[in-house]
């Protein structure tokens, strides 16, 4: 989440500040100013939710990959220990 938010502050505030200067050098064109913003603000919602669905998946990656109970051990009344899987 962090990386694409950085990535929208150093990108996408440029384009936002095109956007809105394209709106105020002609006030007739809102529609676009509209759609620009929800667009970016989008691509920006996208990114993020992405970022968080692949450290999902890396961390379910990692308790798949790894033994719920590696080796149980119990001894025998004569002290002897057996590993059990």
């Amino acid at each position: 989440m962090i990386n694409s938010i950085q990535q929208f502050c150093q990108d996408g505030a440029q384009k936002l500040t095109d956007i809105f200067s394209n709106y105020t050098s002609d006030l007739t064109k809102i529609a676009e100013m509209v759609y620009g913003v929800t667009d970016e603000v989008t691509k920006l919602g996208c990114s993020i939710i992405a970022e968080e669905w692949e450290s999902y998946d890396e961390l379910l990656r990692k308790r798949i990959c790894q033994p719920q109970n590696p080796l149980a051990q119990r001894r025998d009344l004569k002290g002897l220990e057996h590993k059990i899987r």
